[in-house]
């Protein structure tokens, strides 16, 4: 009997805080938005979204204009574009991308019609362009009017949802056992103390260590799995927002295995004070 609980604890145990984690930032617009909202402070993401503007500034007025007025325009440009991701006005239009952009991947999760349908999740910059343009005319005066520029598509892919299927599976699943099944694994576990005592310290202990080899694969994973699938240029951009996202999962993660760890000890020593005869 013992042995059955423990067994089921541990399986229950990383299920219970992948829920806990899909239901508390996946699901969460607003939690999530907290959760990237740092990353426009980074100055390896700002250095990234500078290069990603430049680019494709100069490509559309190369494409709009022709190839003098981009050559004009390349000497302010840089600095116009630094001065707006360095700027107060970067971090509200990063976090407002970042709300159409997790509004997307809920569409995805949860079926609605206005999902993307290829199933790729892109943060748009259309609201740090506008500013590079104002910027440009208010530094210097420019060699074309700003007038005539070329609508700039800016935006940059973060995941890309190759089963979409399984996916959504996996979401409808989490979120709603992200209450029930924390409760389960209490009751497993404290049913497990009360038969095994010592001995089921040890296994949940064990159990725990599992479960964080399991929670940490899939926080570690995510990254590298979501952002497979997205354009070479977007890899480290898609990366940098995954790597935030799945902090709170590899904390988990790290406090499984201590605690189990710790319980694995202390299951030990009171096996040992007890001479071993906890009942099975």
């Amino acid at each position: 009997m013992r042995r059955l609980l423990t067994v089921l604890a541990a399986l229950a145990l990383p299920a219970a805080v992948l829920a806990v984690w899909v239901g508390g930032v996946v699901g969460d617009t607003d939690r999530w938005v907290a959760t990237v909202s740092p990353l426009a402070d980074e100055p390896a993401v700002q250095r990234e979204v500078e290069d990603r503007l430049v680019r494709q500034t100069t490509r559309a007025v190369d494409e709009g204009l022709g190839s003098a007025a981009a050559a004009a325009l390349e000497p302010v440009l840089r600095p116009a574009a630094r001065s707006v991701v360095e700027g107060p006005a970067f971090p509200r239009a990063w976090e407002a991308a970042h709300r159409d952009a997790h509004d997307d991947l809920l569409a995805i999760l949860e079926d609605r019609p206005d999902a993307p349908r290829d199933g790729r999740i892109s943060v748009g910059l259309d609201g740090v362009v506008r500013p590079v343009v104002e910027q440009l005319a208010a530094d210097a005066p420019l060699p074309i009017d700003p007038a005539a520029l070329p609508p700039v598509p800016g935006s940059f892919a973060i995941a890309e949802v190759a089963d979409v299927d399984a996916a959504r599976t996996a979401y409808v699943v989490l979120d709603r056992l992200r209450v029930v099944l924390p409760l389960v694994w209490l009751a497993l576990a404290g049913l497990a103390l009360l038969v095994g005592r010592a001995r089921a310290l040890r296994g949940l202990g064990v159990g725990a260590v599992a479960g964080a080899v399991v929670v940490l694969g899939v926080a570690f994973g995510i990254p590298y799995v979501f952002a497979g699938g997205v354009p070479e240029a977007d890899v480290e951009l898609a990366r940098a927002v995954a790597d935030v996202v799945t902090r709170d999962l590899r904390t988990a993660g790290l406090v499984m295995a201590a605690a189990g760890l710790a319980a694995v000890v202390v299951g030990a020593v009171a096996g040992r004070l007890s001479g071993g005869r906890a009942p099975r």
